[in-house]
């Protein structure tokens, strides 16, 4: 629905990308990546640690929005 509301709201096609995917198949080579500029991750701390590493060294941007179990 995100990227529908996006497309129909007239944002350019190349600013805005929604991929979905587990971490080996789709996390680790984004976060790796020297042209993707920025990463959000919904999910775990032990993921968010290892998504933080990688794109650290690309000085990548990312937003983080960590699931607890309360």
């Amino acid at each position: 629905i995100l990227a529908e509301i996006v497309d129909k709201g007239g944002v350019p096609k190349c600013v805005f990308n929604l991929v979905n995917g587990d971490g080996a198949g789709v996390g680790n080579p984004l976060s790796e990546h020297p042209k993707v500029r920025m990463m959000s991750w919904t999910g775990s701390c032990p993921i968010c640690s290892k998504i933080m590493q990688k794109a650290a060294k690309e000085f990548k941007k990312v937003s983080l929005e960590l699931v607890g179990k309360s």
